[in-house]
């Protein structure tokens, strides 16, 4: 796993891009029964109006960075939540 790290280029997204590398490599993951984050979906810098436009350039370039364009497919058909 050491080379699949947060990319800090992504201020608001290095988790989704973190996901989008993962599942573009096959890397398999599982379903843990335990909180393993808590997430501040109020205050949070992705949940901040300002942000939304830069929020969905990271996401964008992710995306195309990895060549993975069939992540809605994918989360359609694997139920990603």
């Amino acid at each position: 796993m050491q080379e699949y790290r947060f990319d800090e280029s992504y201020r608001i997204c290095a988790d989704f891009d973190f996901l989008v590398r993962c599942l573009h490599n096959h890397i398999s993951m599982r379903h843990l029964d335990m909180i393993v984050s808590v997430v501040d979906c109020v205050m949070g810098i992705s949940s901040q109006s300002d942000n939304l436009n830069r929020m969905s350039a990271e996401d964008d370039e992710s995306i195309h960075k990895t060549g993975f364009l069939k992540l809605d497919k994918y989360m359609k058909e694997y139920r990603v939540r």
